[in-house]
């Protein structure tokens, strides 16, 4: 492979490099694409089904199909455009740059030149530290490979076989570690129910963001589900989004729960316009927007937020999912509530001036 253009896509590089691989989406939660989909992407044929700040942010692992145990992983992201497809200037750029530095054994032991042409491609990007967790503990469960080191420590917490204390301790990727197995692990779930009260506010916290990267066990989601219609008041209205994100994989799967957590949604949004509801039902709750009734609650909530509504409503119509709906309401917005209407009006106002 002499010729960067030799090559079109991500699919057909690591098919051609004799490999196995995994694609990940690692924008608003750490989720797999299935590889008959990302080729789907890759060819334009629908669009990014995850954006964020209009980009697709990718990590891909791969290995040579002789060798599973010593997988590689880059992680890159690429513009979208207004249809929501890969730019396909942006990837075969990231393309050139790879091939021209491997060439076309990509499993190969590299070179310090090699490598440093390959920290200097401007589409790589370095994940959070929760989401490169949550990464590294699919990945590994997925390879059949050992948990992290810091796994043993979060379990023996979990199971509540070291003091409360500890948690400040406890390594993030080990929680990660945790979650991943909690389908396979009935026990490490069932302590989550049992001891989620006793812990300090701040672990319950940490751990609801690291749960909202993994799929749950069905009885795990409903006890979560049962805390969260339990919690009602203001002061709750931080452990109700927690709980919140804790439960975004379940949405994202179709659980059986999504019907409660729409009547949990209806309820908040009567009351509440706090900005990190607002942001979280955007970030990571999105198909529930979906249904009219609470998009138009949550449209409503957001107009009342002059600051955000701009920002989050560009996040929302971004989504292939959400954007049919709102681009009909751009159109029409006099079909819509007064606020959304001076809202939509107010944010057309501010583009113009800014074109």
């Amino acid at each position: 492979m002499t010729q960067a253009n030799s090559v079109d896509t991500l699919t057909e590089f690591l098919t051609i490099g004799d490999t196995h691989y995994y694609i990940f989406d690692l924008g608003r939660l750490v989720q797999q694409i299935a590889n008959t989909e990302f080729a789907l992407i890759e060819a334009g044929q629908q669009p990014y089904p995850t954006p964020l700040q209009q980009h697709a942010w990718l990590g891909i692992v791969f290995w040579h199909k002789n060798n599973a145990q010593s997988p590689y992983i880059w992680f890159a992201k690429f513009p979208l455009d207004e249809r929501g497809l890969i730019s396909h200037g942006a990837r075969q750029h990231y393309l050139q740059i790879i091939v021209e530095a491997l060439g076309r054994d990509i499993t190969a032991p590299t070179s310090a030149e090699q490598d440093e042409i390959l920290k200097q491609n401007p589409y790589i990007f370095t994940p959070s530290e929760d989401k490169r967790a949550a990464f590294h503990a699919k990945v590994s469960y997925l390879l059949e490979q050992p948990a992290s080191i810091y796994y043993e420590d979060a379990e023996a917490f979990i199971l509540g076989k070291s003091q409360p204390a500890d948690w400040q301790q406890l390594g993030l990727q080990g929680l990660h570690d945790v979650a991943v197995r909690l389908n396979q692990q009935p026990k490490l779930a069932a302590a989550i129910h049992q001891h989620f009260d006793s812990w300090p506010a701040p672990f319950q916290k940490v751990l609801c963001e690291t749960l909202e990267q993994h799929p749950l066990p069905s009885s795990l989601q409903h006890n979560l589900t049962a805390r969260l219609q339990q919690q009602r008041g203001e002061a709750a209205l931080p452990l109700r989004i927690s709980l919140l994100r804790a439960l975004s994989s379940s949405v994202q799967s179709g659980s059986r729960i999504t019907s409660e957590l729409q009547r949990e949604i209806r309820t908040l949004l009567d009351t509440s316009c706090e900005p990190d509801l607002l942001v979280i039902l955007a970030a990571r709750l999105w198909p529930l927007l979906e249904d009219e009734s609470i998009r138009n609650a949550y449209l409503n909530q957001l107009a009342t937020q002059p600051d955000l509504f701009p920002h989050l409503f560009a996040d929302l119509v971004a989504l292939p999912a959400l954007r049919p709906h709102l681009l009909l309401l751009l159109h029409s917005p006099d079909q819509q509530s007064e606020a959304i209407k001076n809202a939509i009006t107010a944010m057309k106002t501010r583009v113009q001036r800014n074109v």
